[in-house]
């Protein structure tokens, strides 16, 4: 029987027993599309449909009501540009949040890393966030907005999202297992947080229009 105890003081997170894993890890991936889109008739469209009611309303309340400039950039433009990263880092972070005690009854049978349970929704918020991006392109080729050299930076902000939103999730999984307040107060500070976004999208996409444009 192998046992396992908590590490002491600072430890680096083991990425080659992850590596070992993989199998299993691609296999949960995989497992949790399946479930994602599986009985559901709208199918795919289903990941674009939340984010884009949310562009919708803050469009709405801020362009339109509040009137909050933007250099006369499109303002659909500027809100999906900070929804596409900041989307990803609040799906991912929630359901991480809750992938350990959701797995509890996995963790208890077999062994394996458990650093692979937080780890599958980063993977899968992927597939969202890579439609909500070609979303936000195409509505950026609406407004004219064309593509320049810049648009080969765009991996950047993107990569820099996910580590920290892998870090982020380990963290809270790991909190929300000891401490269940944990699960329920990070979904009201991540819709607070909706409102203050990186933009950092939309300074790749319109790089000429400054900081100022960063609401």
């Amino acid at each position: 029987m192998r046992r396992i105890q908590p590490s002491r003081g600072w430890t680096a997170v083991d990425l080659q027993e992850l590596w070992d894993h993989r199998n299993l890890l691609f296999y949960l991936v995989w497992r949790d599309i399946r479930v994602l889109f599986s009985n559901t008739g709208l199918g795919i469209l289903w990941i674009v449909l939340q984010p884009l009611a949310t562009a919708i309303v803050i469009t709405i309340v801020l362009g339109y009501f509040a009137r909050v400039p933007t250099n006369n950039i499109p303002y659909p433009v500027v809100v999906l540009s900070g929804l596409v990263l900041y989307n990803y880092f609040s799906v991912v972070v929630t359901q991480a949040a809750h992938s350990m005690v959701n797995s509890a009854y996995l963790l208890t049978k077999v062994y394996f890393p458990r650093l692979i349970i937080p780890t599958v929704p980063v993977l899968t918020g992927l597939i969202d966030a890579m439609v909500l991006l070609i979303v936000l392109l195409i509505v950026a080729f609406l407004y004219n907005i064309l593509p320049t050299i810049t648009w080969l930076f765009l991996p950047i902000p993107i990569l820099i999202n996910i580590i920290l939103t892998l870090g982020v999730g380990l963290w809270v999984s790991a909190l929300n297992v000891q401490y269940r307040d944990v699960g329920k107060a990070i979904p009201i500070f991540l819709q607070i947080g909706t409102y203050a976004s990186p933009f950092s999208t939309f300074l790749v996409l319109c790089p000429k229009v400054g900081v100022e444009c960063i609401l």
